[in-house]
This record gives structure tokens, sequence and C-alpha cells, in this order.
């Protein structure tokens, strides 16, 4: 068993690698953003119960907002995500049993692109 098919725990951590051998965040953009989306599609997957549909918006706020290294929210719940700003919010609001608020960072080091996905506590963070 995948241990994303398990709750994750606060604090909680996992660096994926997303792109090699290029540290020319436009020339590489739509692999990373595509490596990146995959990998927040992985943790939504086994939460996300209603309204799939806000991925598609995910991925229009990941391609206006990420321009090269940065750092953002997702919010994963049963009735589907946020990102960015309204992740917080989100969760201030009420996200209900069983979300998960992670915090993303997209590092380039020696032209490897990594994005660090960590578990926040939401009643500490937010």
């Amino acid at each position: 068993m995948s241990d994303i098919l398990t709750r994750p725990k606060t604090g909680d951590t996992e660096a994926v690698r997303l792109y090699g051998w290029s540290a020319d965040f436009a020339e590489s953009k739509d692999t990373i953003l595509a490596r990146l989306f995959g990998e927040m599609v992985r943790r939504a997957t086994p939460v996300v119960q209603e309204f799939q549909s806000d991925l598609y918006h995910d991925v229009d706020w990941l391609r206006r907002n990420v321009t090269g290294a940065c750092e953002f929210d997702f919010l994963v719940r049963h009735s589907g995500t946020n990102i960015g700003e309204s992740a917080r919010i989100g969760v201030q609001i009420g996200a209900g049993r069983g979300f998960v608020l992670y915090h993303v960072a997209l590092t380039e080091e020696r032209g490897m692109w990594t994005a660090t996905f960590t578990v926040l506590d939401a009643d500490v963070n937010c």
C-alpha cells in the first residue's frame, strides 16, 4: 500500500524530482509544471470526492503564477482543492474532515528542479 493512500501526518515531507539539467525555467516550464501537477493529482485523488474539476483551475493557477522557484499552499479536501492564498482561507472557513494542507516549495539546484511537499498543521499555520 502506498504511503499516499494513508492520511499524511503533520510535518511529513516528500521531495520529488521534477526535471533535471536546466536552470532555465522558461525553457523547461511545460515539463516542470506537468510533473508538478501530476504530483498534486496523486495527492488529491485519494481525498477529493466532489469537484475534481477544481484541479482544472489549479493548472490554470500554476500556469499564471509559477514562473520559477517559488512556494505556495495546496489544500485537498473531500469537496475539491484550493491553491495559493485560497488554500489557507479554505482551512480557516472550514475544510471539513480529512483535509490535508500542503506547503509546496519548487526549487532549482544545479539545473535540477524539485518539488517538496510538506504537510502543515492547520491549527498552527492558519
